[in-house]
């Protein structure tokens, strides 16, 4: 493991960006491994984090614009604040996968996952990071099984920085030990974590 590696999965406070709506279902169900099948997503199914808030609450707000506005008192942008150290999982023998930059090898990785997302899963890691892809990949995918674009064309697109890091967490027994930490709405209001708790 690189330093560069060690310092990521040494980080201890992760953000996840939703919905008011779907911190509700959390709320219920607490966080599932699979909740997200059949998303095309960067690294497969799994529960997805970032380091930066920033970042997540920007993702949180283009979500909100995404789902559009039938039921505005759920479509409400949500920020979930996590206590988790993935170094002490890959110490402890979970399998992981870094992608440090935008080559040839990530977007390969990329690829796969996102063209394979309706079935199992297309690599064996527990723990996924690094650099991530930016909104546009689910438009670049539709357009590659249409025909537009070629296999090619998407590696190309795939390998164009967004300086944006991201966590994949795709085992359970990884997720069960996410620890909230806090929840709030984007320019607003704190939520009640008892909620998630009981």
């Amino acid at each position: 493991m690189t330093s560069k590696e060690e310092a990521f999965f040494r980080i201890t406070t992760w953000y996840h960006g939703t919905t008011l709506k779907e911190w509700r279902s959390i709320c219920q169900s607490k966080i599932l491994a699979d909740f997200n099948i059949g998303y095309s997503l960067d690294f497969g199914n799994g529960f997805y984090l970032s380091p930066n808030e920033r970042d997540t609450q920007k993702y949180a707000l283009d979500t909100v614009k995404y789902n559009g506005s039938d039921l505005p008192e759920d479509n409400i942008p949500v920020v979930l604040v996590f206590n988790y150290c993935p170094i002490e999982d890959i110490n402890n023998g979970y399998s992981y996968k870094y992608f440090p930059k935008y080559d040839e090898e990530f977007s390969l990785f990329v690829f796969e996952c996102r063209k394979n997302y309706l079935g199992a899963k297309t690599h064996t890691f527990d723990i996924t990071g690094g650099v991530m892809t930016d909104t546009i990949p689910t438009v670049i995918m539709q357009q590659f099984f249409v025909n537009q674009i070629t296999k090619e064309d998407v590696l190309k697109q795939f390998q164009k920085s967004t300086s944006k890091k991201q966590l994949c967490l795709h085992a359970q027994k990884l997720c069960d030990k996410l620890k909230l930490a806090k929840a709030y709405i984007v320019n607003g209001k704190e939520l009640d974590i008892n909620e998630y708790k009981k």
